[in-house]
């Protein structure tokens, strides 16, 4: 009896506890109790803005140009950027030093014969355009100490008579081939026994050769940019210097013909490149911005606009620009097209911002990407074809314009940037290994394109997510 009166006692508690549960959970909480009592000083704000980019016009500052295989050689005149022109020079030296000449050597022929690795041109009808090169004699070596697009004095840095035999006419061909003249051959073979001994001997007495070639005709819209191979491979890329001798090693042997060959590329080329588009360099703002390749002018972002537009923009919605923190920062620089081929063959593939690195190697600046491009989704200034837009990701490097006074913004380097062409490379280093992408600054391919610049109505602007901290 007692043991039935328990279970039932229990089954009434359990019953009680449940139905006191189940009222509780239907009582009604107001979230908003005191929250008018709370300080707006810890309140965090969260939005999305957009302030437009203050671009303007101006040519890269001395682009490092020093190669260790490639030279560029070739010239464009465009309506829009005028003439641009593109030569490069070399070390050259013989493959070997035990050249035996005999007596009374004779010069048959000399000649150059490099093998084409790529050709860029702005219309499809440039491809094979006839271009006529020289070939000079440079008063220096090239080294080290001069390494720059704009490192070429034509007063003082080569001798104006060509070494070539009266120009050499070139249609865009898979091989080049320069004949030159025969009294250059015979002061090869002047060469003393030390000078064929020691390579840097030899490049300190017969200097360098400039590789040039002649602009478009006046009036003539077009051109062809080519690059050249400089390492020897597979008997290509070399200077061949035909001879006939008397062999002396042996009495009453003929004469003889034998072939020397000279190689290119010691240490370094070095590629020239001039821009008549600096005439376009203007603080002014303009409707449209050009894009041009290589060193030539680009849309540059003036930092201390910048930083006076996101100033101006804080206080006019009373911020603290050093209390917003950057969640996203996408620019957007938009153009026009008249169609699609226009824009495969007049515009860059990517833009992204580029400054002048002063860090890494003292007194060896160079043009780098900003580390933002590794950002995770980031586009990397992909163009958008459809949409005739460029947009990229540069979230850490506009943070500093909110963190920065003015003063500290105009000594940063990294914060005077010009929109480039951007190399894509993608690597793997095994098989089982995920590959890698690195971006660079493509500052060697030339091309000619416009965005629309901030007088425009579509004008090119940064859009970016915000906290203000409290």
């Amino acid at each position: 009896m007692n043991l039935i009166l328990s279970r039932k006692f229990l089954s009434h508690l359990v019953l009680l506890i449940a139905i006191t549960i189940l009222l509780s959970s239907c009582v009604k909480v107001n979230k908003r109790v005191g929250i008018d009592n709370t300080p707006s000083d810890y309140e965090l704000k969260l939005g999305k803005a957009r302030i437009a980019l203050p671009i303007q016009t101006k040519l890269l500052d001395s682009v490092q140009t020093l190669s260790t295989s490639q030279g560029y050689i070739g010239a464009f005149r465009t309506e829009s950027c005028g003439l641009a022109t593109f030569s490069f020079a070399t070390n050259f030296c013989p493959t070997r030093t035990d050249w035996n000449l005999g007596k009374d050597a004779v010069v048959k022929n000399i000649y150059i014969k490099l093998i084409k690795s790529s050709t860029s041109y702005l219309d499809r009808s440039q491809s094979l355009i006839p271009q006529t090169f020289h070939l000079y004699r440079m008063t220096r070596i090239i080294d080290t100490t001069n390494k720059y697009h704009n490192g070429f004095d034509p007063s003082k840095d080569y001798i104006p008579t060509p070494i070539d035999s009266g120009g050499t006419i070139y249609t865009g061909k898979d091989t080049l081939t320069i004949f030159l003249k025969k009294s250059f051959g015979r002061e090869i073979l002047n060469a003393s026994r030390e000078e064929l001994d020691s390579t840097y001997k030899f490049i300190d007495s017969y200097k360098a050769l400039l590789f040039t070639c002649d602009p478009p005709h006046q009036g003539t819209i077009g051109g062809r940019l080519n690059c050249f191979n400089l390492r020897s491979e597979s008997m290509s890329n070399f200077m061949y210097l035909t001879i006939n001798f008397q062999p002396t090693w042996q009495s009453g042997l003929p004469r003889k013909d034998t072939t020397l060959l000279l190689m290119f590329g010691i240490d370094y080329a070095q590629n020239f490149s001039t821009y008549s588009s600096k005439a376009n360099e203007s603080e002014d703002f303009k409707k449209y911005i050009d894009i041009e390749g290589s060193a030539g002018i680009k849309p540059y972002l003036n930092p201390i606009l910048l930083k006076e537009s996101i100033d101006k923009w804080a206080a006019n919605n009373n911020y603290d620009p050093a209390k917003i923190i950057i969640g996203k920062a996408t620019y957007y620089l938009p153009f026009e097209a008249n169609n699609i081929s226009e824009i495969n063959l007049s515009y860059p593939q990517y833009l992204y911002p580029t400054y002048r690195d002063n860090s890494t190697i003292p007194n060896y600046p160079y043009f780098t990407i900003l580390k933002d491009v590794y950002s995770d989704n980031n586009n990397a200034g992909m163009i958008n074809k459809s949409l005739k837009c460029y947009y990229g990701d540069f979230s850490t490097t506009l943070q500093k314009f909110f963190k920065k006074d003015k003063e500290s913004v105009a000594r940063d380097p990294e914060l005077k940037m010009w929109f480039t062409p951007v190399q894509v490379t993608q690597s793997q280093q095994s098989y089982y290994s995920s590959s890698t992408i690195d971006y660079s600054s493509d500052l060697y391919s030339y091309s000619i394109g416009k965005i629309n610049g901030p007088e425009h109505a579509d004008y090119p602007y940064v859009e970016f997510i915000y906290t203000v901290l409290p």
